[in-house]
């Protein structure tokens, strides 16, 4: 066990999992490189590298789609 473990977790999305459709879940999302969208129910949005996203779980499920390195920081596993 991490010792940060206790207080998030974080995953790395990497080309080529995209497109990649997440569940809804608290995150932040940092774009290290790369060029895309995240699309929900309620439109798409254009992000690219440097973007720094919050996703809130009201959000519902979302969709990474284009040529992006992703990080994507949440809560502890429960």
């Amino acid at each position: 066990m991490q010792q940060a473990d206790d207080f998030f977790r974080v995953e790395r999305i990497l080309p080529p999992a995209l497109p990649l459709t997440l569940a809804p879940q608290v995150a932040v999302l940092i774009v290290l490189d790369g060029r895309g969208r995240l699309v929900s129910e309620v439109g798409a949005l254009p992000v690219g590298r440097g973007a720094t996203l919050f996703v809130p779980y009201g959000a519902g499920t979302v969709r990474l789609e284009g040529d992006l390195h992703v990080l994507r920081c949440m809560p502890p596993a429960p």
